[in-house]
This record gives structure tokens, sequence and C-alpha cells, in this order.
């Protein structure tokens, strides 16, 4: 018997190599990756179209350039979001020479084609405005100070103390939940127990409990549709 929430799936996927293993796509959702780009590393302008990139730092500094005249530098706890749409391209890299740096980076499919491509960025001191635990980063209505995304979509960052807990509830019914331990040795939630790299896929859920059992925690939710009604 499963606890506090009304449960009826869910896939418990390890990080054991670059990027998160999974049969399919988790409703709109076809890429996570968690990546290092070691010191010095650059990926060279290329383009992109029709999709919702959302990357969020986590350590180091990369930098940015893009076709729309964009040359930023990104740090921890930045967020940007590209919507593609009909065509961009854009080139970036790690600043250092000594140090690694480290994003996730999420490829989401938008709800409209071929719409004026745009970049926008949460920088960290403004996500840190929101009150609470849980920091909204993304959603379709850039509610909260977030980034707006053409996708019934919210990603959102939680941060636990060491025996903390948070409950969540769906937007939806027919949302799916997906959830991405950044940092944490021992994360419960119902009968599981995560650490750094684990994913879950929920489906079908009222409520969910999650708690940093011995030290602090971070992870990445993703709340989307899983269905086209």
């Amino acid at each position: 018997m499963l606890k506090n929430a009304d449960f009826q799936g869910f896939t418990l996927f390890n990080l054991g190599e670059q990027g998160t293993k999974r049969s399919g796509n988790f409703g709109p959702v076809y890429v996570f990756n968690d990546d290092t780009m070691f010191p010095g590393s650059f990926l060279g302008m290329h383009p992109h179209s029709n999709v919702e990139i959302v990357t969020v730092m986590i350590a180091g500094e990369e930098s940015h350039e893009d076709t729309l005249g964009i040359h930023e530098h990104y740090f921890p706890g930045d967020v940007q979001l590209i919507s593609a749409g009909s065509g961009i391209r854009h080139s970036g890299g790690n600043t250092s020479s000594f140090t690694d740096a480290r994003h996730l980076q999420i490829w989401i499919q938008p709800g409209k084609f071929n719409t004026n491509p745009r970049v926008s960025l949460l920088k960290a001191a403004d996500k840190e405005l929101q009150p609470g635990r849980m920091k909204l980063l993304v959603s379709p209505d850039g509610g909260k100070g977030s980034l707006q995304i053409d996708q019934q979509t919210w990603i959102s960052e939680i941060t636990l103390n060491a025996g903390e807990g948070y409950e969540l509830h769906p937007r939806s019914i027919t949302n799916g939940l997906m959830l991405y331990v950044i940092d944490g040795q021992k994360v419960s939630l119902l009968d599981e127990s995560l650490q750094t790299g684990d994913t879950l896929f929920v489906s079908e859920w009222d409520q969910l409990k999650i708690t940093a059992d011995d030290v602090p925690a971070k992870l990445i939710l993703i709340e989307t549709k899983l269905t086209n009604g």
C-alpha cells in the first residue's frame, strides 16, 4: 500500500551516465541532462528551432552569445530560457580555465511552432525574492517572476534542511511530476529513498511529501501535462 498519495505509477531512474534515461518522452519533456563542462570547454555557434530550452546553472560560470545579439554570463542559481521558435543560433562555454561548470539542460516541446525566438533570464538573486523553500523558475504565465514558457509546464527548485519535509499537490489531475535530486544523500518520498542523480517520474497523484532525512537536499521539480486533454 502506497502512502500519502493516490499514486498509480512511478519509475525510478539513476543517473548512471550522462542524461536521465527513459524509454520515451515525459509529456512534452524530451531531454533532461545534468552536464559538466570542463575548464575552457566551448560549444560553437549552432542552431535550434521549435524547442523550449531551460538551463539551470548549478556551479561555475558559463557564457552565452546568440543571433539575437544577446551576450551574457551565467552563474550558480541563474536560469535561462531559450524559446527557439522559428530559429536561433547560439554558442557558449565554461569561462574558467581551472574549474568545472555544471548545469541542468531541459528540452521541452512548445505549444506553438514557428513563433518569434526569444531568450529570457532569471537571476539567482531575483529567484530568492520568492518566499519559502520552493522557487518557481518556469511557468506558462510567468507567475512569481518566473520565466514564461509556451507549454503547460512548471519547473521549480526546492531546498530542504535536514529533517525538513514539503508537501506537493498537482495543479491538474492530468499532470505528471518529475523529481530530480541535484544534491542530497537521502531524500524520502513514499517507500523510496533517493540520492544525488536519482530521478522519479510520477503520474496520477493528488499529494506527495518529500523529506530530506539526514542532510540538506536540493531538487528540481517538473510538473507537466501528460495528455492532450
